[in-house]
């Protein structure tokens, strides 16, 4: 087959090797690569100026130009099977229909939850006709997508996101994964401050009164991807303030990987109706035990791994619950390390085998096969 995905953000297919991008830009890429090695052709367009091909993957500009779409000539070839357009709005897929000379068939592949502006025009069964078929990231983003707008059961797919590269094969074996791993609770948190950070850092001072030595390594989100800054600045001064916590800064995923080997627990108390979670996804491969609430798609992130707590019992004034259920796993580290230990490689040794992006790449291959 011959696929285009259209982005509108500033990359290319080398750029989420090197830094800090956004859960679109990197889902986006690490696909793209793996349908190539399947044997298709693939095409980027993104706002990125520069023309390139790496990965057997081509990358060309495609923008908005007063009000107008700037096509490159790549996209006007008649032989693309599909384009699939990437947390865009439905009427953006009608524009293109209209401006291209051909007619591919279109997707939107889209982590936007149900009430973000970009899906607006799904209210409207016209709109909705211009899109050959939607593509969720999760079960609960479908069914609320179902919930709230008059789209036809069929058209809407669901396909998972999956480990970035980089955080597959961490560990040559069990070993090896031992020798890595902290003997202290070594906590990472991997996700904007808005997700749960704040409650993260009220339970951690209970952690440790009982585990000083406990660390918590705080990884910020790409740069320009926090809404609320002035928020975001209050709970990392917070976490200055707390013995043990360390804010390292926004760094690539070939670096986050690398770090995560050593680090033993995710504790995530997420309260926002999330449609997907990558970075759980690589806690799991890199080998953390994950906590986290039972919120949005959270759950079927967990997949059979994880511990989810009801998000009532993480919001109580006490925090007692989520408390008592982060130190009990601290326990089981510094109690039962053996046991600990190869629950967590078993559980990345399973995250490698189901849920990288070669996997999805397949079933990618099978949902497109049948709609073209």
């Amino acid at each position: 087959m011959k696929l285009g995905f259209i982005l509108d953000a500033k990359f290319d297919v080398l750029t989420a090797f090197t830094t800090n991008v956004t859960d679109s830009i990197a889902r986006v890429t690490y696909l793209a690569i793996e349908l190539t090695k399947l044997g298709h052709s693939v095409t980027i367009f993104s706002t990125n100026n520069s023309t390139l091909t790496a990965f057997d993957v081509r990358c060309r500009n495609m923008s908005i130009v007063n009000q107008a779409l700037n096509l490159d000539k790549t996209i006007l070839e008649p032989d693309f099977n599909a384009l699939i357009v990437v947390d865009n709005s439905p009427e953006f897929i009608a524009g293109l229909r209209q401006a291209l000379p051909y007619k591919p068939m279109m997707f939107l592949w889209t982590d936007l939850p149900y009430n973000h502006p970009h899906n607006a025009g799904l209210t409207d069964p016209q709109t909705i006709e211009q899109v050959d078929g939607i593509i969720c990231v999760s079960d609960w983003q479908r069914t609320s997508f179902l919930g709230k707008f008059p789209i036809p059961r069929d058209k809407l797919a669901v396909r998972f996101n999956a480990i970035s590269p980089a955080f597959e094969n961490l560990f040559f074996d069990g070993k090896e994964f031992v020798l890595y791993k902290s003997k202290i609770p070594l906590f990472g948190y991997m996700s904007p401050p808005a997700s749960g950070l704040d409650i993260l850092l009220d339970t951690f001072s209970d952690v440790l009164n009982n585990y000083p030595t406990a660390a918590l390594n705080i990884y910020n989100p790409p740069p320009g991807s926090i809404i609320d800054t002035e928020s975001a600045e209050r709970i990392y001064e917070k976490a200055k303030q707390i013995k043990g916590v360390h804010n390292i800064g926004s760094i690539s995923n070939t670096q986050l990987a690398s770090r995560l080997r050593s680090h033993t627990i995710f504790a995530f108390p997420n309260m926002l109706e999330e449609t997907n979670s990558i970075a759980l996804l690589n806690a799991m491969a890199a080998g953390l035990y994950v906590i986290t609430s039972n919120v949005g798609a959270l759950p079927e992130y967990c997949t059979e791994h994880g511990k989810c707590v009801l998000a009532k019992n993480i919001l109580s004034d006490s925090l007692d619950s989520f408390v008592g259920q982060v130190l009990a796993i601290c326990q089981s580290q510094t109690h039962s390390p053996s046991a600990f230990y190869d629950y967590c490689f078993k559980q990345a040794v399973d995250m490698n085998r189901k849920h990288t992006w070669g996997v999805r790449a397949r079933e990618w291959v099978n949902l497109l096969s049948t709609a073209t």
